[in-house]
């Protein structure tokens, strides 16, 4: 354990989710540029540094209960960003939005309010295309206009990230489409695939870390910073891969029968009131009602 002499001359950041794909590698990220990192994770980051602290515990016993002291800023990664995980647990929907609220609170509660960076994601914008936002898009989307509503009341300095689907040039997350794919074509496994027509669009953690440290060396002034890469059909990506590997799997495309598209925005219908239904129809006898 450092002395506080030695903490107190360098920038606490809080991180949740630390010990996922993009949180271990943005605390790796922030202990290179000597800051003294808080991370708050269920699972241990297992990241050995005199500039590391880890808290095994979730996200509302850690602000609700922990005395932390001057934090310079709190980046909020913390949430399974598994799409169609929502669609089979959609309370985690939830816990999401119940997670981004403690922590506004909690700044909102300091004297000296720490900077907020919270990790969104690019799914909002696919989904509205589509006019079906899922679980995992309504939480992020309301975790926003959280974030937005307690930036414009209570002058809470924070950013906005949305990401697409981030990767690594090596490790990478091993329940992700993209480590599955090369394991399975490595094996020469054939690869089911639901919808031939899926883009992704992949982005390097590192560029992800390099914005976020000059988020925190205030070299990026917008509040909203997509961190979009370049897009890719998941047909010409499997092909990619079995040409590098030289497999020999067989890409089996099934429907999905279980997930209904809504392409066309219905409009909404206006039910039509009579005049004498009408407010300022009935204003006078209502004002009467309340003197009696």
């Amino acid at each position: 354990m450092q002395s506080n002499h030695f903490i107190k001359n360098k920038k606490k950041i809080v991180i949740t989710g630390a010990a996922g794909f993009v949180g271990k590698s943005v605390v790796k990220k922030l202990l290179k540029h000597n800051y003294f990192v808080i991370s708050v994770d269920v699972k241990d980051p297992k990241i050995k540094s005199k500039n590391h602290r880890y808290f095994e515990t979730n996200i509302k016993d850690f602000f609700l209960n922990k005395k932390i002291g001057k934090i310079f800023a709190i980046i909020h990664l913390a949430a399974d960003p598994r799409n169609n995980l929502y669609y089979l647990k959609p309370e985690l929907a939830l816990e999401n939005i119940s997670n981004t609220f403690i922590i506004l609170n909690y700044i909102n509660s300091l004297k000296e309010k720490p900077i907020l960076i919270f990790s969104s994601t690019k799914q909002i914008e696919l989904d509205a295309l589509s006019n079906n936002l899922g679980p995992y898009s309504i939480s992020k989307k309301s975790s926003e206009e959280l974030i937005n509503f307690y930036y414009r009341n209570f002058s809470i300095n924070s950013y906005i990230i949305r990401f697409t689907e981030v990767f690594s040039i090596k490790d990478n997350p091993k329940n992700k489409a993209l480590r599955k794919f090369i394991k399975k074509c490595a094996k020469n496994e054939n690869i089911t695939i639901d919808n031939k027509k899926h883009i992704f669009e992949f982005i390097n953690i590192d560029i992800i870390c390099d914005g976020i440290i000059k988020i925190l060396d205030n070299k990026i002034k917008s509040r909203h910073i997509n961190f979009y890469g370049n897009k890719i059909n998941i047909l010409e990506l499997l092909k990619k891969i079995k040409k590098i590997i030289k497999s020999k799997s067989k890409v089996i495309i099934k429907q999905n029968l279980n997930r209904k598209s809504y392409s066309k925005s219905k409009k909404n219908f206006n039910y039509k009131l009579k005049k004498k239904e009408l407010f300022i129809s009935n204003l006078d006898r209502l004002v009467e009602n309340e003197l009696k």
